[in-house]
């Protein structure tokens, strides 16, 4: 389990929260240079400081959304600036497109590794296509990290520009065959399964029509997902565990390492959250849910 601070909370709300967090022992943190323009990263860093933890959690960095990729050390040394840290465990470029050489994304990773800046790298929001081209060119010994959308609602399309969903039949064969490891973001497919209206799709579509105002929320809804819903909704009588949980737990489930980035507001939700790491959806079940 990794905690998002992608959502735009105040510093003593944070505090509070991710005590809670470390206290129930997740400790992995996935931020970026990006986010309200670096201002969660500040708050993190204060946190850290504070409580003199440095060695006692992992952060997960990101930058770059454009083209400008060879700014990405000096953002990255922002970001380690704000978070007090010298070191991240993981650095991911925050959208990789297509049109650029992954070569030239490795160049810059393994720079960043060479400065001792950071630990490990990977990629957020990578196409299939740029995938297999990285993998073709790294050794088959090295690890791949990736942060790709993954959820048991399926993305119909990409909330915002330059995304992707490795929820594909293919995509995940792929990721199964050469168990890449993928850390999750909107593992809960920003609150689909905890509104019982997306079970009907007529409802669903009305809903997102006229009342929702989150257009990035609207993506998830769908025939498909509002079978998958009731998919859920038959596992959860039989496991007598919620469809919230279980659509987490199923992301926990997968073949290769699999990760989930989650947002919670409070101690309640977090407890909640706690239990889908601790399910086990056996192979008749996921089946179940195909």
């Amino acid at each position: 389990m990794i905690i998002g601070t992608g959502t735009n909370r105040a510093e003593n709300e944070n505090f509070i929260l991710w005590d809670y967090w470390l206290k129930n022992d997740v400790n992995i943190f996935d931020t970026s240079y990006h986010y309200n323009e670096g201002e969660q990263e500040i708050i993190l860093g204060k946190w850290i400081e504070k409580r003199q933890i440095q060695d006692k959690v992992a952060i997960i960095s990101k930058n770059t959304l454009d083209e400008n990729i060879n700014d990405s050390i000096n953002k990255l040394k922002t970001s380690l600036d704000r978070l007090k840290i010298k070191k991240v465990d993981f650095f991911f470029f925050h959208r990789v497109l297509d049109k650029i050489n992954i070569k030239d994304y490795l160049e810059i990773c393994n720079k960043m590794v060479s400065l001792n800046l950071i630990s490990h790298f990977g990629f957020s929001n990578i196409s299939f296509q740029q995938l297999k081209n990285l993998n073709n060119f790294l050794n088959s010994s090295k690890e791949i990290f990736i942060s790709n959308n993954l959820s048991y609602a399926k993305m119909m399309k990409a909330p915002w520009k330059g995304v992707f969903s490795c929820r594909d039949e293919q995509f995940i064969e792929f990721l199964n065959l050469k168990k890449i490891t993928n850390f999750s973001w909107s593992s809960q497919a920003m609150g689909y399964f905890y509104k019982k209206i997306n079970q009907n799709i007529i409802f669903s579509k009305i809903y997102y029509k006229f009342i929702c105002k989150e257009k990035s929320k609207r993506v998830f809804s769908s025939y498909i997902n509002s079978k998958n819903f009731k998919k859920l909704s038959k596992l959860s009588l039989l496991k007598k565990e919620s469809q919230e949980i279980l659509s987490l737990s199923w992301v926990l489930n997968q073949k290769f390492p699999s990760f989930a980035i989650v947002n919670c507001n409070s101690k309640s939700q977090i407890d909640e959250v706690i239990k889908a790491t601790k399910i086990k959806i056996i192979n008749e079940e996921m089946l179940l849910l195909k």
